[in-house]
C-alpha cells in the first residue's frame, strides 16, 4: 500500500473551469489508490465519480473515508453530497465533510482532499506528484532501455553486416587466392636437352615440354617452336646463344658401338651439373619393333628425357626417351627389366629440322674421339642443358590426358 496521512477524502467539484492537469492528477490518484469493500459497501460510487465528474451539471461533494489507525490512503466507504450550482465551495465542503462523519466508523476521520477537481492536500499532492515523477523516471528509463536496445541491435546488425562483408572478402581473398594457386604456372617437372647450332635452338623431348605454360632454360623463357607428337620431338629457341653445340652423325646408330648419355635425372635434386652415362648400342629397334628407335643400356633415370645420345667420335646419333616399364614386364615376365632403355634416331630429328628450316651440322669424321681429345665430352656437357617445366595441375593434367589417349593409340597402331 502507499504511504500516505490518515484521512478521510472529501471530493468536491463545481462546474468552474478546470485544466487537463488537473483532471489527469485525479486519474492519478484514483488509478493509485485502489478501493477496498467494507462490509456490505461496495466501490460503485468510485466508477460512477471516474466516469462523470468531468461532465455532470450539479454540484457534488464526495466524502472518502480512509483508515486512521495506520496511516494508509485507500478507499474504503464514499459519501455524495449533491447541491444545486449556486452552493459555494465552502457549503459544498461543510455538506460533504457532514455527511461523511455520519457514514464514518470510529476510527476513521474525514477531510477534505479535493476541490472543484483539485487536489488540495499537500501530503495527497505530493503523493501523486511523486508517483508523476516516478512513472516520468520509470518512462524515461524505458525510453533509455528502447533506446539502448535499439542502438544494440543496431550496433549488433552493424557488426553482422560488417563480419558478413568482412566473411566476402575473405572468401573473394581465398577464391582469388586459390584462383592464383590453381592458375599461376609453377615448377612442375624438368627434362634435359641440347643445343643443335649456334643460334639459340634446343632439342629435347615432346613429353618434356608437354603441358608447359613456360619452359624455361637457365631461368629464361625459351619459344616452343617445333614439336613432333609421334616421334616425340620438340624444338625451342632460346634468346641467348650458345658457343657449344652438337654434330649429327651422318650414320645414325650402328650395333654393339659405345655411347655416352648426358642429361639431368632427376632435375638438379642431387646435383647441379649434368650426369654423363655409359653404354652401348644393344638393338636397332625400340619397343614393339619400333624402327624409330633404338635401345641402350647406359644408365637412365627420370629426367634424362630429351638428352643427347653420342657415339666415341662424339656424334649424336640420338635423342633419349623413355625406360622399360618395369611394372609391364614384372606383370608380363614375372620379371624386372635391366638396362633397357630407348632412344630417338638422329634420322628422325634431322627430318624433323629439315621441315622446320633450322640449321643443324653434321659431324666431319674422326671430329672426337673418346681416347684423342679428353675436351669432347666438356663440349658435349657444355651444349647440354636443363629444362624446367612450368604449369597449372589443370593445364598439365589435361595434357597428359591426351598424351595417354595418344599413346594408347600409337601402340594399337604398332
Amino acid at each position: 500500500m502507499k504511504k500516505l496521512i490518515p484521512l478521510i477524502l472529501i471530493l468536491v467539484f463545481f462546474l468552474s473551469p478546470t485544466n487537463a492537469e488537473d483532471y489527469r492528477d485525479l486519474d492519478i490518484l484514483f488509478d493509485i489508490v485502489p478501493c477496498k469493500k467494507i462490509e456490505n459497501n461496495d466501490c460503485s460510487l468510485v466508477d460512477d465519480y471516474k466516469q462523470n465528474y468531468k461532465y455532470d451539471a450539479f454540484n457534488k461533494a464526495i466524502a472518502v473515508t480512509v483508515l486512521k489507525s495506520n496511516y494508509e490512503i485507500y478507499w474504503q466507504d464514499i459519501s455524495w453530497g449533491v447541491g444545486f450550482q449556486h452552493r459555494t465551495i465552502e457549503e459544498a465542503r461543510d455538506g460533504a465533510l457532514e455527511e461523511c462523519s455520519t457514514n464514518a466508523y470510529s476510527d476513521e476521520q474525514c477531510i477534505v482532499i479535493i476541490e472543484n477537481d483539485r487536489i488540495v492536500d499537500a501530503s495527497v499532492q505530493a503523493f501523486v506528484e511523486n508517483y508523476k515523477q516516478q512513472a516520468a523516471l520509470e518512462i524515461e528509463a524505458q525510453k533509455q532501455e528502447e533506446e539502448q536496445k535499439r542502438a544494440d541491435e543496431k550496433r549488433a546488425e552493424d557488426l553482422r553486416i560488417l563480419e558478413e562483408r568482412k566473411q566476402e572478402e575473405l572468401a573473394k581473398l581465398e577464391a582469388q587466392r586459390e584462383w592464383e594457386e590453381q592458375n599461376t604456372p609453377r615448377h612442375m617437372g624438368s627434362g634435359s636437352g641440347f643445343y643443335i647450332n649456334n643460334e639459340g635452338y634446343i632439342v629435347t623431348n615432346y613429353h618434356v615440354i608437354e603441358g608447359c605454360i613456360d619452359v624455361k632454360v637457365n631461368k629464361e623463357k625459351v619459344e616452343i617452336v617445333r614439336t613432333d607428337v609421334m616421334n616425340d620431338l620438340a624444338v625451342v629457341k632460346a634468346n641467348s646463344i650458345n658457343a657449344k653445340y652438337i654434330y649429327i652423325s651422318k650414320d645414325g646408330p650402328k650395333k654393339g658401338e659405345d655411347i655416352i648419355v648426358f642429361g639431368y635425372p632427376y632435375g638438379k635434386k642431387s646435383s647441379t651439373e649434368s650426369k654423363a652415362t655409359a653404354g652401348i648400342v644393344s638393338s636397332l629397334q625400340g619397343m614393339w619393333n619400333n624402327y624409330n628407335e633404338f635401345q641402350i643400356d647406359a644408365a637412365i633415370q627420370p629426367g634424362n628425357s630429351g638428352g643427347p645420345v653420342v657415339n666415341k667420335e662424339g656424334e649424336l646419333i640420338g635423342v633419349t626417351v623413355a625406360s622399360a616399364d618395369y611394372k609391364v614386364f614384372l606383370a608380363a615376365y614375372d620379371n624386372l627389366p635391366q638396362n633397357m632403355n630407348y632412344a630417338i634416331k638422329s634420322q628422325m630429328l634431322t627430318q624433323v629440322l629439315d621441315a622446320s628450316d633450322i640449321n643443324y651440322e653434321f659431324a666431319s669424321k674422326g671430329w672426337f674421339d673418346f681416347s684423342s681429345d679428353d675436351s669432347m665430352v666438356e663440349d658435349i656437357d657444355n651444349a647440354t642443358v636443363y629444362l624446367e617445366c612450368w604449369s597449372t595441375d589443370e593445364v598439365l593434367s589435361t595434357a597428359k590426358e591426351g598424351w595417354v589417349d595418344l599413346v594408347k593409340t600409337k601402340t594399337k597402331e604398332q
